[in-house]
């Protein structure tokens, strides 16, 4: 499945000399947080012209948790893995 090949990759990161702080902070420049809201309204969008049906919230879900707790994993940084969690949720809504 795609998203273990994903998560193999996760696991490639170096993460050990990472201010977690630092890149997160980074997230909140506007030239991210607009782009990042600007592509979660037109999935949003798609989402809505399909059908996205129950099983599809729960493998979503089920993809979500994995990324969070593997990343939860490496790092020991809660907040580090809720966003790379939300960030896989956005890619994955398409």
């Amino acid at each position: 499945m795609i998203i273990d090949i994903l998560c193999g990759q996760l696991k490639k990161i170096n993460f050990e000399q990472m201010d977690f702080d630092e890149v997160l902070d980074k997230r909140d420049f506007s030239e991210f947080d607009s782009e990042w809201c600007r592509v979660e309204e037109q999935l949003k969008a798609i989402k809505h012209e399909k059908e996205f049906t129950e099983e599809d919230k729960e493998i979503l879900d089920g993809i979500r948790e994995k990324v969070f707790l593997e990343i939860y994993n490496i790092t020991n940084h809660d907040d580090m893995a809720a966003y790379i969690s939300d960030d896989f949720g956005l890619i994955c809504k398409e």
